[in-house]
């Protein structure tokens, strides 16, 4: 019987790490997403102005993405995709129509 070398332990560790990440990352997005979804329906009712609005849909987009992301995180025990959906989240705040 052979055990796991040092790569694999390490390997195993991090993918234990993902569940609670996943977690957070899918209740996280989905949060935003609702929350963003909703502020894109009622934007040109409150008064904002398009670019807000269509930040606001695209925040929404990403935060419905990022909840699948999350789930699969979760589920996989796999980091591969954890990278590309944080970048995608702080693409979306870099964006905000706020910081220009």
């Amino acid at each position: 019987m052979t055990g796991m070398d040092r790569s694999q332990r390490q390997e195993a560790r991090i993918a234990l790490a993902m569940l609670p990440t996943g977690i957070a990352l899918t209740i996280g997005s989905f949060v935003a997403a609702v929350a963003f979804a909703v502020l894109a329906l009622l934007g040109p009712f409150l008064g904002q102005g398009w670019p807000l609005v269509a930040w606001h849909a695209g925040a929404a987009l990403v935060g419905l993405r990022n909840t699948v992301v999350g789930i699969e995180v979760m589920s996989a025990f796999d980091w591969r995709p954890l990278p590309l959906a944080l970048a995608l989240w702080l693409a979306t705040v870099v964006a905000w129509p706020g910081w220009w």
